[in-house]
């Protein structure tokens, strides 16, 4: 058996770096869907990098990029806080929120 190599030699071989243009247009990350587009209405379509790992059971998908800033804020407000509209509107006014 031969004896494992040392971190000298595995560290002084030269490695082969692979851009995003190539990963984008790869045919076998392409086929797998690895980069899908997601549409957005700032944004315009935007690849993104699908979930790892994949369940056949239970897959995951991105279908959209994330909320807009401040776009959940009225169910965290009622739904986490427990804030009814009344409260929420003081604190508005108040400038806490």
């Amino acid at each position: 058996m031969r004896p494992w190599p040392s971190s000298k030699k595995r560290a002084s071989r030269p490695r082969r770096s692979t851009t995003r243009e190539q990963l984008l247009a790869d045919p076998q990350l392409r086929a797998r869907g690895v980069y899908p587009s997601v549409p957005d209405s700032e944004l315009g379509s935007m690849r993104v990098q699908a979930p790892v790992p994949r369940f056949s059971a239970t897959p995951g998908a991105v279908t959209r990029l994330g909320p807009r800033l401040g776009e959940d804020n009225a169910e965290v407000y009622r739904e986490l806080l427990g804030l009814d509209d009344a409260r929420r509107q003081e604190l508005h006014e108040q400038g806490v929120i």
